[in-house]
């Protein structure tokens, strides 16, 4: 179990001792510390700063590139560098658990990071810098901010899932030389180390170097390990003061042991109650190992006021090898499993990526004009060394006494081949028009197409072969009764790769042809005062895709059938109420059904994995009397889940709690930022799903600290 070791301790005392040394100088009237000039103008003056209240003004939207929030007429929501590091959030899932048009789907498995926006659940529809990427795990120690384009994105992105868009911002070289040295414990006993440095180099050139490394202590689930290292860089060029050229280059690795098991419903009726998360379900056997490496580079120049360019280029290799386990349960009352080893061969993914685009700007009287015209291309080749193997490992279990067999045989040496080739391009012109200071209008055409082989992974012969595109639009009018209020209303279509079969189904591994994704959004966004506020309601729909039991033997078989329907509203906020509160967090309602199918069994019912209700709410309090300390917690409530077709299956709604504390003093010219947070405070064992009869475990109560020096 988790606890508040020795280490917890020492960063709390720190902060307390200094807490009360502030109280006792200001008591006796003694001059207080201050901080450099240079750190508390950053402080003050950087957007996403806590300082700011975590306000962000501007967003990466794909083709457009960056835009005002105020002016994309989409819901975008936005977590900063700051917040994540006094969250002290070591995944994406930590990071993104206040945005409230966001739910986490995976809870404590670190096989990868799933997220639903808006219902819809989809690993791959993230990016970085606006290039969508294969990643399916968020790093986050090199990203200047992550950012959430909820819905339909195919106007921006191309070929896109309404699922939206989840984009990693790098960390760039700035415009101060600093250096900020961490040392902490993401929690139970993964202690790290993490240097972040950048800086000038002469007139032209900048740089920015992060790297971390993370031990093999436990994390908060016994047992389990997650050792990583990260090694990141990034350099600009400005060969004029109107162009910029810039390299980024990455290396992450990481190897989970004693990996934490994941449960099938089986053929149970009732949904048992979650177990004690911090219990490990796996075996020693069990872990994932990844590698990933990129290297990308881009160029935007503004040789005058009127026209502007911008093009990158990507490149990365994702290396894995999995062996998990899944329990299965026997019976109704959660008291006994039996596991079963999935073996993943080693598997490879190497991208290669581009984009260009040229902005050209113009006016006639009141009328102003923003023509993006470009596209890009995206070639993703997957290797496997063999397909999934499934091993029972042992008879039924008890879980008060959970048990495992030796690592079953399996076949590690089988030959490699190309199972996938898949090529996705999109060509975009989108007209942003200005009518006076009040009326914007915003209007584009995407054609998108993806080409996709599938190739048998037992000898490399092709298997499927489909090249297919569509032309879909995009139109959008927004109203300004003043600067700080935003009206808009959108519609988007979307042409999204169909969904891949998924492990549980009979034709795992098939990947189904491509459809259309369309969305309705009206909103309103507002920056007054130190707040920033969005509210929409949105419709949309999709192809249904689901495991098919039609045949009656047993087997299911992933196949596209109907629509999924999904109406809702949600509503964010980020800001300073007072000066010294800073709030943030929402609310999100879902109304999902499945339509037009040929199903009388699926017709009306709710898609897997869909809440339909999430509240967040975080709140961070300075305290007025002890100069830079400051206390932090927060509640989350998501609603209840289908995991299974019928809607007979479900896990409960859910609430957890977490609080934490802040302390920054200047020692000897130095910043010192000491920091301790409790995530699941009360200890709250829950489910998480993505569908397919999969159920994982929440993360179990978590105790991180660090203590960091910026010089």
């Amino acid at each position: 179990m988790p606890h508040l070791h020795a280490f917890h301790a020492a960063f709390l005392g720190l902060a307390l001792t200094a807490a009360a040394e502030t109280i006792m100088t200001d008591s006796v009237k003694l001059s207080p510390t201050v901080l450099r000039e240079v750190a508390v103008e950053a402080s003050a003056d950087k957007a996403g700063s806590a300082a700011a209240g975590y306000r962000v003004d501007t967003a990466r939207a794909g083709a457009l590139g960056d835009v005002r929030r105020q002016d994309l007429p989409f819901s975008v929501s936005t977590t900063p560098a700051e917040l994540i590091e006094n969250l002290q959030a070591g995944n994406a899932t930590d990071a993104l658990r206040y945005d409230p048009t966001v739910n986490p789907e995976m809870g404590s498995n670190r096989g990868g990071d799933y997220f639903a926006i808006r219902g819809f659940v989809n690993s791959s529809n993230q990016a970085i810098d606006g290039m969508r990427s294969e990643l399916a795990f968020g790093i986050l120690e090199d990203k200047e901010k992550v950012e959430v384009l909820s819905g339909a994105s195919g106007l921006l992105y191309g070929i896109a899932s309404p699922a939206g868009i989840i984009n990693y911002q790098l960390k760039r070289p700035t415009g101060e030389r600093f250096l900020q040295v961490k040392l902490g414990d993401y929690g139970g006993g993964q202690l790290y180390g993490h240097v972040d440095a950048g800086g000038p180099i002469g007139k032209s050139f900048g740089y920015r170097v992060n790297l971390v490394g993370v031990n093999d202590g436990e994390t908060s689930v016994a047992k389990e390990t997650n050792p990583r290292t990260l090694a990141s860089l990034a350099l600009d060029w400005h060969p004029m003061s109107w162009a910029t050229w810039a390299v980024d280059a990455s290396r992450f690795h990481n190897k989970t042991s004693d990996m934490q098991g994941y449960f099938l419903i089986g053929s149970v009726t009732k949904v048992p109650d979650a177990p004690d998360a911090s219990v490990n379900y796996s075996a020693p056997y069990s872990y994932m190992e990844r590698t990933y490496s990129t290297l990308g580079t881009s160029f935007s120049a503004t040789p005058a006021d009127w026209i502007g360019v911008r093009a990158s280029v990507r490149t990365g290799r994702f290396e894995s090898e999995y062996e998990g386990i899944r329990n299965s349960w026997t019976d109704n009352d959660g008291c006994y499993l039996q596991q079963m080893m999935y073996y993943k061969a080693p598997y490879r993914t190497d991208v290669l990526q581009g984009n260009a685009f040229v902005d050209i700007k113009g006016a006639t009287g009141f009328v102003t004009h923003t023509l993006t015209l470009g596209g890009l291309v995206d070639n993703i080749e997957f290797s496997s060394a063999g397909s999934g193997t499934y091993k029972w490992t042992a008879p039924v279990f008890s879980m008060d006494a959970p048990g495992y067999s030796v690592d079953p045989s399996v076949n590690r040496s089988l030959p490699s081949f190309v199972t996938s080739k898949t090529m996705r391009k999109a060509a975009m012109a989108v007209d942003q028009v200005s009518l006076g200071s009040h009326f914007k209008l915003l209007g584009g055409l995407t054609y998108a197409a993806v080409h996709d082989q599938g190739f048998s992974s037992s000898n490399g012969t092709k298997t499927t072969d489909y090249d297919q595109g569509a032309l879909t639009p995009g139109v959008a009018v927004s109203f300004l009764p003043i600067p700080e209020v935003t009206a808009y209303v959108s519609y988007v279509e979307a042409l999204e790769q169909g969904p891949v079969a998924p492990t549980t189904a009979a034709n795992s591994g098939a990947q189904l042809d491509p459809y259309r994704s369309n969305q309705v959004e009206g909103g309103i966004k507002t920056s007054l005062g130190g707040i920033s506020v969005n509210a929409a309601v949105f419709r949309i729909g999709k192809a249904n895709a689901y495991n098919d039991s039609s045949a009656g033997n047993g087997t299911y078989v992933y196949t596209e059938d109907g629509r999924q329907v999904h109406v809702g509203a949600e509503l964010s906020f980020t800001g300073k109420v007072l000066p010294c509160l800073t709030l943030l967090g929402g609310a999100s309602v879902l109304d999902a059904s499945i339509e037009k199918t040929s199903s009388a069994a699926l017709k009306g019912k709710s898609p897997q994995a869909v809440p339909e209700k999430l509240a967040r709410l975080f709140a961070e309090y300075s305290l007025p009397w002890v100069e830079g300390l400051s206390l932090n917690g927060g509640v989350s409530y998501t609603g209840e889940e289908w995991v299974n077709d019928a809607n007979t299956l479900s896990i409960p709604a859910f609430v957890t709690a977490d609080a934490g504390i802040r302390y920054t003093r200047s020692v000897l010219g130095q910043e010192l930022t000491a920091r301790v947070g409790v995530s699941n405070l009360t200890g709250e064992n829950y489910w998480t799903t993505k569908g397919g009869g999969m159920l994982y475990l929440g993360s179990p109560r978590t105790v991180a600290s660090s203590l960091a020096v910026r010089i």
